[in-house]
């Protein structure tokens, strides 16, 4: 069942374009979030039938909890404009919007004017609107907030920003909030007083920025944001902001600052010392991974995402320089010309150990040596064909697991001549299970049917296209020009 998908007078008698009524007469008294609910929402309804039309993905795409998005749609039913028909799993219907204005839904006023007096007191600057007046009840009434929590949070925004405030960013404050649990005055008490805590420090922090910014709500929940939930250090932080305030930006340095300590968030940066060396070292992995991409044939105008995305995890991993290229070479005549497709390579010879210039030398000969035997067995059992990653793990299991050697082996291929290594492979395998581990007891065995095997599950050919392209790099490894 579709997550969203428009009712039959929607697609019959209005068009999919954005109707002028829903920007006058909505989008003014909506949350930014509502009105992204509602935007995305129409998106999805277009390709309703689509296997990813879910509350989930749709949650996921607008990076909001499904609670909110719920959230949302309840208000524009309230407004008139969708139909929320199941409940589990949801299921939201898009009405048209010229029949549904001014079908918004109405509040008592009555009921909330202890709340009204107080919240007209406090935005003395203006006069509040009911449309504004209606918004603040939606929070109350859709999202649980207490009203004297919703009070005390516009007090605090008048305070930083002025008794002149748009509602706006009221509303944008309390929803961030509630999306963190605070919805009462208990909450919120201990958060402002959290904020309060944190003014000199974000002071410092603009300091350390050469910003001449006030500080106000965003700059401590930003200072929040870096210390208590992504855990940096107060003097990573000024650290950072130092290093930004050397760019010269004229606007937007906290956001600047945001933007950069997100990133070494997520490259897991968290101390002085690991992000000088990273930006040391970026000239260093700027070469590398145009050198790689070079190697793979592709071309970027801008490095720095592969850099954090591939490049920088690879090193992490271990690898040298010289192996990373060399893999990417590999890559290139193996026909794997995506850096996604050379991260899963890398990622079995991470595997394997292999992550040094000598490793992969010394796997490369270990393999060889095998390959010849597997050569061999091959042509004898009239198999003209280059070895392959199955190959290698037959002939693995053959000398490590059952512990066979080359003379058992060579009996087991004449035993097989003229059919396949599937029939070689049972032949040996029949050996291990009934105890055989010299010719002479193998020729006391009554032979085994002449009849073709049937391939069993677990050697039928049901690897993914993208599997057995990865495989192919280690197939071949002896034919690659190192």
């Amino acid at each position: 069942m579709a997550f969203c998908k428009f009712s039959p007078g929607y697609i019959h008698g209005a068009s999919v374009n954005i109707d002028v009524a829903f920007i006058h007469d909505y989008v003014p008294t909506a949350s930014g979030d509502c009105i992204r609910v509602y935007l995305f929402g129409l998106l999805k309804a277009l390709s309703s039938e689509t296997a990813d039309n879910t509350l989930e993905n749709f949650s996921k795409n607008l990076g909001l909890s499904t609670d909110d998005v719920e959230s949302c749609f309840r208000y524009w039913q309230d407004q008139g404009l969708v139909q929320v028909i199941d409940i589990n799993p949801i299921e939201v219907r898009f009405l048209s919007v010229t029949n549904a204005i001014g079908t918004g839904k109405k509040y008592n006023a009555n009921k909330y004017a202890g709340f009204n007096l107080k919240a007209q007191e406090l935005l003395s600057g203006r006069m509040i609107t009911l449309n504004e007046y209606n918004e603040y009840y939606t929070l109350i009434e859709t999202k649980g907030i207490e009203p004297e929590a919703l009070l005390m949070i516009i007090a605090y925004c008048i305070k930083t920003k002025g008794p002149d405030i748009g509602y706006n960013y009221i509303l944008t404050v309390t929803n961030h909030w509630i999306r963190e649990g605070i919805k009462n005055a208990a909450a919120v008490e201990k958060r402002l007083g959290t904020l309060e805590n944190y003014f000199e420090k974000a002071a410092e922090v603009a300091t350390a920025l050469k910003s001449k910014a006030e500080i106000g709500i965003e700059e401590k929940q930003l200072y929040h944001k870096w210390t208590k939930e992504m855990g940096f250090d107060f003097g990573v932080v000024l650290f950072v902001a130092k290093t930004i305030a050397k760019q010269n930006i004229s606007r937007f340095k906290f956001e600047k600052l945001d933007n950069q300590l997100n990133k070494y968030y997520e490259l897991k940066l968290m101390s002085i010392k690991e992000i000088e060396e990273y930006e040391a070292n970026k000239q260093t992995l700027s070469k590398l991974t145009i050198k790689i991409i070079k190697a793979l044939g592709l071309y970027y105008e801008s490095i720095d995402t592969i850099i954090e995305t591939y490049t920088i995890n690879w090193i992490h991993k271990g690898f040298a320089e010289e192996v990373l290229e060399k893999i990417a070479n590999l890559c290139f005549k193996q026909n794997i010309r995506t850096l996604s497709g050379m991260d899963s390579v890398i990622n079995k010879f991470a595997k394997l150990g292999v992550i040094t210039l000598p490793a992969l030398s010394q796997y490369i000969e270990q393999t060889s040596t095998g390959d010849n035997k597997i050569k061999q067995i091959l042509e004898h059992l009239g198999i003209m064909r280059n070895v392959n990653h199955f190959d290698r793990e037959n002939y693995k299991t053959w000398i490590s697991t059952f512990g066979f050697g080359d003379e058992l082996i060579d009996y087991a291929v004449n035993l097989a001549a003229g059919k396949n290594m599937q029939y070689l492979n049972q032949v040996l395998t029949n050996f291990y299970h009934n105890k055989i581990s010299t010719v002479d007891q193998a020729k006391k065995q009554q032979p085994m049917s002449s009849t073709k095997p049937v391939p069993s599950a677990k050697t039928a050919l049901t690897r993914s296209y993208s599997d057995e392209e990865i495989n192919a790099v280690f197939a071949n490894l002896d034919d690659i020009d190192w």
